[in-house]
C-alpha cells in the first residue's frame, strides 16, 4: 500500500513522534497521547465515552460485546460489507441476518429492515462504504421503535457529515479505524464511541485481562491529531474531485454512479462506481462475465498507476447454516461482481489525476460494448 501523499512531508507528525521519544512516553501503556486522542474523538463526535483499541476490526467486535449479544440473538447486516463484520457477529455467538444494499449505494437499505425483523433481532450493524452514507435517520428511528441497538461502522468515513451529524455520532455505539490505508492512519488502531455508560463499562470489563488486552500504543495515538487537523480541508478537496469525476462519467452507459443526499458531505476512503454488466442470479457464467469486464477497467486504471481495486465479495452466497437472508440480495450480488474502487490518495492529485482516472475508466468501459 502506498504512503498517503498528504502525509509524506507532514512535519507535525514527525514532531509529535520525536516529542514522544524524547520524553520517554513512547514506551508507556497510557499517557498524554492516548488521553488527548480520546478527548479529541469525544469532542468531534459528541460522545462522552471513547475507548481506543488495536484495530477497527476488533472495535466492531468490542462494540458487539458491549451490547451483551449471544447465541440466542440476531444482528442485521448488509449482504455487501467488510468481511470482518460478519465474523465479528459470529464471534459473539450471534447470527447475522443479511439484507440488501440500497439502490445506487453500498450501504444498507432501510426498506429491508421490517422483513428482516424477528424477536431475536437485537442489533443492526450498518456501515458507511465507498463514499456513500447510510440513511441513519431512518435506520435509527426504526430501531428505536423496536428497542434495537444500532452499531455504526464509520471506519471508512472519517470526516463525513451524515444528515447533519459527524459519521460516528449516530449509533448507540460507533467504531472508527486508523488502519494503514485509512483516511487517518496510525498503521493500526481503532476506537469505540458511545454515550451509554453501561455499554462502555461492559467493553472495559471484556478487555481487562490483568491489563488492556487490545490496546492502542502511545506512538500510534500521537500521530492521529495532526492528521485530524487536516481532515476537513482534505475531505472538501476529495469531494470536489469526485464531483468532477462523476460529472465527466455521468453519460457513460456502462457505469452506475452513486446517488447522494444533498445534506451529506461524504468522505472518500475509496471512490466507487459499478459496472452495468449483464447479471442473472441463476446463471453463474453471468457473474464471471461481470468480473471479467471489471478486470478490463482495473487493468486500464493500473496501467496509469492509479491505485484501484475490487469491492468486497459480500455474503450473499453464505450458507444458511451461518446466517439468515432476506430476499435474493440482488443489489449486493451485483455490487460484489461489478464494484470498482479508486484509493483516496488518487483524489488529491489535481486536474491531471482526474483526467487519468476518467480516461482510464472510459477506455476500460469501451470494452464492454
Amino acid at each position: 500500500m502506498a504512503i498517503h501523499p498528504e502525509l509524506i512531508a507532514n512535519s507535525e507528525i514527525e514532531a509529535a513522534v520525536l516529542r514522544l521519544i524524547a520524553n520517554g512516553e513512547w514506551a508507556a501503556y497510557d499517557g498524554d497521547s492516548t488521553r488527548n486522542l480520546q478527548h479529541l474523538l469525544s469532542e468531534a463526535h459528541q460522545r462522552p465515552y471513547v475507548q481506543l483499541c488495536c484495530s477497527g476490526t476488533l472495535a466492531v467486535e468490542l462494540a458487539l460485546r458491549g451490547l451483551k449479544l449471544g447465541p440466542e440473538d440476531e444482528v442485521i447486516l448488509s449482504a455487501y460489507d467488510f468481511p470482518g463484520n460478519f465474523r465479528a457477529i459470529e464471534a459473539t455467538g450471534a447470527r447475522p441476518v443479511l439484507v440488501d444494499i440500497a439502490d445506487r449505494s453500498w450501504s444498507l437499505d432501510p426498506d429491508e429492515l421490517e422483513e428482516a425483523h424477528s424477536e431475536k433481532v437485537r442489533a443492526i450493524l450498518v456501515s458507511h462504504l465507498h463514499g456513500t452514507c447510510a440513511d441513519m435517520k431512518r435506520i435509527s428511528a426504526w430501531a428505536a421503535e423496536r428497542s434495537i441497538y444500532v452499531i455504526e461502522d464509520a471506519c471508512q468515513a472519517h470526516g463525513s457529515l451524515v444528515q447533519g451529524k459527524a459519521a460516528g455520532s449516530w449509533g448507540d455505539v460507533s467504531v472508527l479505524s486508523f488502519g494503514g490505508s485509512k483516511l487517518i492512519s496510525s498503521g493500526r488502531g481503532g476506537a469505540i464511541l458511545t454515550s451509554d455508560p453501561s455499554i462502555d463499562q461492559r467493553i472495559r470489563i471484556y478487555r481487562d485481562r490483568g491489563n488492556d488486552a487490545f490496546p492502542m500504543s502511545q506512538l500510534q495515538a500521537c500521530v492521529i491529531p495532526p492528521q485530524w487537523n487536516q481532515l476537513d480541508e482534505l475531505t472538501r478537496t476529495r469531494w470536489q474531485t469526485v464531483q468532477v469525476i462523476e460529472r465527466e462519467l455521468s453519460d457513460c452507459p456502462t457505469l452506475s454512479l452513486a446517488t447522494r443526499r444533498e445534506e451529506d458531505i461524504p468522505a472518500f476512503y475509496k471512490w466507487s462506481c459499478q459496472l452495468r454488466s449483464p447479471f442473472d442470479s441463476e446463471d453463474p457464467s453471468s457473474l464471471q462475465e461481470s468480473e471479467a469486464h471489471r478486470q478490463a477497467v482495473l487493468d486500464e486504471l493500473r496501467s496509469n498507476r492509479i491505485e484501484s481495486g475490487e469491492g468486497f465479495r459480500g455474503f450473499a452466497l453464505r450458507s444458511h447454516r451461518r446466517c439468515r437472508s432476506v430476499g435474493e440480495l440482488m443489489r449486493a450480488r451485483k455490487a460484489a461482481a461489478g464494484t470498482i474502487l479508486v484509493h483516496h490518495s488518487n483524489l488529491l492529485s489535481g486536474s491531471k489525476g482526474i483526467e487519468l482516472i476518467v480516461d482510464a475508466i472510459k477506455k476500460g468501459s469501451e470494452r464492454l460494448r
